[in-house]
């Protein structure tokens, strides 16, 4: 049945397809131009104002009627479902919505979009959207008559919009055109087949690093890769920690344990989350393009690198403004964006155009494919092409390929590389290094300074923590992956890190052809819903972590034994689901768990030193605007110390005139600096009457202390 025979069944006789003179699709005929000047009194002529005004409401009116017909056109009465059903015998099989808040602007929802704007600027658009699920409950509808949108929270909805219904489902128009003028057509900006060449090119480069990773676990050729790389980084990191301070007197003059002493033990007060983040985009860098940005050491970083971590910054900002806009961010464009795009463009470029000249120079081989390598994709995947070839290369080439890495080591070859060993188009790989570094740094900053942000607030928390990372890993050991992935409570602290604070809080999805969810209509909102072609469907994340019916009361406190035996299984989403979850998701946990432990090593206690609240500041994932301001206190925990070594085991000895031949006291400013750098066994006398203890310093950390 055609469009026009469904339109005589809902409107009047004298507005029916026979009577065209009166036909409302006839209006997509008409000359605006011709209708407006022709209306336009005598008298409007003679001003130039008021004609310019008159014709400006003509257009916009012509311009939204035009709109609104051919959105009912394409959303009630054509466009047949994949599935083979029509809209109309889709809208019979569900039930009106549920919940449908009222509106006070029935056309554009200006009402809605200007409290959501409004809520964003005070840093609390988190907590409207939480505020609005308790209103109208986990399903409701946002009509208006140029378009629809569904809100949703019910995990079986999430589920069909992400994996079971995945091909009904696209990106939404609005994502699009606020991100792929700014970060290219790659993996988060594209569609259809796009996305499968893009989907099907990262998992080969993913899946081809694990496997290496695990041939050189098993035949000890070293340590882990990710684990090594960001070794190097995490000491730089350590490096821009402040130093302890030291005590205003020296111990013969204190009278007993006093503040002063106590005051000793701690780290000045810093900002955790500002030297996580620029840690972050050091192994993005690295991972990706092989070379660091150098964020964490200045000294280091050229020029270029800067401004390119300044231009990355900007252009993640602008394209957040846009998505926080919808419809209306089309209209917020910015020359200084394009202009900072193109210079991140052109620094990624620089790498591309070099590797991409080395693989020229690389004699190719003939590709095998490896037996086994295809496999099922991700849950719900019908609709798309359910199994895809994991890798197109065999094990064997693999080895070869790490094998004849230059200077006689085996080195593994960065993302990059691995990229250009895969396709020759200059501007895809840009775009995906763009697209994966825009995942790899700001979910996994996020993760890490939002965690000790509650772990700071929590001491018996941090202490259980600690003796999980100290029988596990030990006190000056590096962790490996499989340690790191090994632990149970640091797992539960990550994950209720990333469901009290999920560094994605919403996503959304766009009906490619009318189309249903499970849940949202009906009396009690369990009966299934309607959605029209063209409706956007968004799900809040940050809501759905906050139901009592998945993760049991107190869902606004940090509770990370709540995990023991806990299956959320869709209720929790952070890092998506379905044929587009994240592909380096097992990347991010690694990177997490490899630094927290690390840094949960360094500090026998932890402080938080800012009093305020949890406030939300969005660039594309989620951190406190506020940043992680804490302080720890080392392993050192004594008031003075005596040290007894013998000058020779140590060139650092002579340093300290006392020292040679017999003993020297230090003074807290002097025994900080010095026994970080001492490797030789050393004697402590934590004060008169305490015992002696022996340890070895090496590092930044005290391996054995005296404890009072």
């Amino acid at each position: 049945m055609s469009p026009a025979s469904h339109l005589v069944h809902i409107l009047p006789p004298e507005h029916s397809p026979q009577n065209s003179s009166t036909f409302p699709v006839c209006l997509s005929n008409l000359n605006p131009t011709h209708l407006i000047l022709s209306k336009v009194p005598a008298s409007f002529k003679a001003n130039p104002l008021h004609l310019s005004l008159s014709l400006a409401i003509y257009v916009l009116a012509i311009f939204l009627l035009r709109r609104l017909i051919s959105y009912h056109a394409k959303t009630r009465l054509s466009h047949i479902s994949p599935g083979g059903e029509s809209p109309a015998h889709l809208l019979q099989k569900c039930s009106p919505p549920f919940s449908k808040p009222p509106a006070r602007d029935p056309f554009l929802g200006l009402d809605f979009l200007l409290q959501t704007i409004s809520a964003a600027k005070q840093r609390k658009y988190l907590s409207l959207v939480q505020s609005r699920f308790l209103q109208h409950g986990p399903t409701f509808v946002n009509s208006r008559l140029l378009y629809q949108t569904v809100h949703t929270v019910d995990p079986e909805n999430v589920k069909h919009v992400l994996a079971t219904g995945f091909g009904k489902f696209g990106l939404p128009s609005v994502r699009r055109d606020a991100m792929r003028p700014l970060f290219g057509a790659g993996i988060f900006t594209s569609e259809g087949g796009g996305w499968k060449h893009s989907r099907g090119m990262l998992r080969r480069v993913f899946g081809r690093r694990r496997r290496r990773r695990r041939r050189r676990r098993s035949s000890s050729k070293g340590a882990d890769g990710i684990v090594g790389m960001m070794g190097a980084h995490f000491e730089l990191l350590l490096g821009r920690i402040p130093e302890p301070a030291p005590p205003p007197r020296p111990p013969e003059a204190a009278a007993g344990a006093g503040a002063g002493a106590d005051e000793g033990r701690w780290t000045p007060r810093f900002d955790l989350q500002e030297l996580i983040y620029s840690f972050a985009m050091d192994v993005g860098t690295e991972f990706l393009l092989g070379k660091s940005t150098h964020a964490l050491d200045p000294s280091r970083s050229s020029e270029e690198d800067r401004q390119f971590v300044g231009d990355y910054t900007a252009v993640c900002l602008h394209a957040v403004k846009q998505i926080q806009l919808g419809p209306l961010g089309r209209f917020l464009w910015s020359p200084a964006a394009m202009k900072k795009r193109d210079g991140a463009w052109r620094y990624v470029e620089g790498f591309v155009d070099e590797a991409l000249a080395a693989q020229a120079q690389t004699p190719s081989r003939p590709r095998t494919p490896r037996r086994g390598a295809v496999r099922s994709s991700t849950e719900g995947d019908e609709s798309e092409e359910s199994f895809e070839t994991e890798s197109e290369g065999g094990e064997e080439e693999e080895e070869k390929e790490e094998e004849e890495s230059s200077d006689g080591e085996k080195k593994e070859p960065n993302f990059l590389q691995a990229l250009t060993a895969a396709t020759p188009d200059r501007a895809a790989i840009r775009d995906e290094i763009l697209s994966i570094l825009l995942a790899s740094r700001d979910t996994t900053a996020s993760l890490i300074s939002n965690l000790f942000f509650e772990l700071a607030r929590r001491p018996d928390l941090y202490a259980e923590l600690r003796r999980e990372v100290l029988e596990t890993i030990g006190e000056r050991n590096v962790p490996t992956e499989e340690q790191v992935k090994g632990m149970k409570f640091m797992r539960w602290c990550i994950n209720e890190s990333l469901r009290l604070h999920p560094p994605v809080p919403a996503n959304s999805r766009q009906a490619l052809a009318a189309t249903t969810l499970p849940h949202g209509g009906g009396p009690d909102g369990l009966s299934p819903l309607f959605v029209p072609r063209g409706s956007t469907v968004i799900f809040s994340v940050y809501s759905m972590h906050r139901m009592p019916s998945i993760f049991g009361p107190e869902t606004e406190k940090f509770r990370p034994h709540r995990w023991d035996g806990l299956r959320p299984g869709w209720g929790f989403l952070p890092f998506n689901g379905g044929p587009r979850i994240c592909l380096g998701q097992q990347f991010a946990l690694v990177e997490a768990g490899y630094v927290v432990a690390r840094l949960v090593q360094q500090w026998e206690e932890l402080r938080s030193m800012d009093d305020r609240d949890w406030e939300e500041f969005y660039t594309l994932a989620v951190c406190n605007r506020h940043g992680t301001w804490i302080l720890g206190t080392e392993e050192l925990d004594v008031q003075w110390v005596k040290v007894f070594a013998d000058p020779d085991d140590d060139p650092f000895i002579s340093d300290l005139s006392e020292a040679k031949g017999a003993h020297g006291t230090l003074w807290q400013e002097k025994h900080v600096s010095y026994l970080r750098r001492l490797s030789s066994i050393v004697i402590v006398d934590a004060g008169e009457g305490q015992p002696v203890t022996r340890f070895q310093s090496t590092g930044r950390q005290l391996l054995a202390s005296p404890r009072r």
